[in-house]
């Protein structure tokens, strides 16, 4: 008796054959790409209001050692705002992937 030769990877399906022939697939759940992508815009939405945060404060030192009017107050305001709504964003992704993947895990919550 041979073995069966395993199938290779097949572009259009996107599946794996083991040695027994059943079809694996080779994706990722759709709960855990957007557990991802909200970690991933979490820290992106955290260091962008960090960069906004630093910048806040050069504006406002340089303007007091200076004496003149703040010139970049409001656009670093702006990058603080970007950042948090980018967190924001990434947060709601998160929590929502985290929901939908215990919804599937567990079918009898009662």
């Amino acid at each position: 008796m041979s073995k069966p030769t395993p199938k290779p990877l097949t572009p259009t399906t996107g599946t794996l054959s083991d040695t027994t022939g059943q079809e694996r697939s080779n994706e990722m759940p759709l709960d855990n790409i957007r557990m991802r992508t909200g970690q991933r815009l979490v820290f992106a939405g955290f260091g962008i209001a960090v960069i906004g945060l630093i910048l806040y404060s050069m504006a406002g030192f340089s303007a007091e050692a200076a004496q003149i009017e703040p010139v970049f107050i409001k656009e670093s305001l702006g990058v603080v705002g970007i950042g948090v709504v980018v967190w924001l964003i990434g947060v709601v992704k998160y929590l929502n992937g985290a929901i939908e993947s215990n919804a599937a895990d567990d079918h009898n919550i009662l």
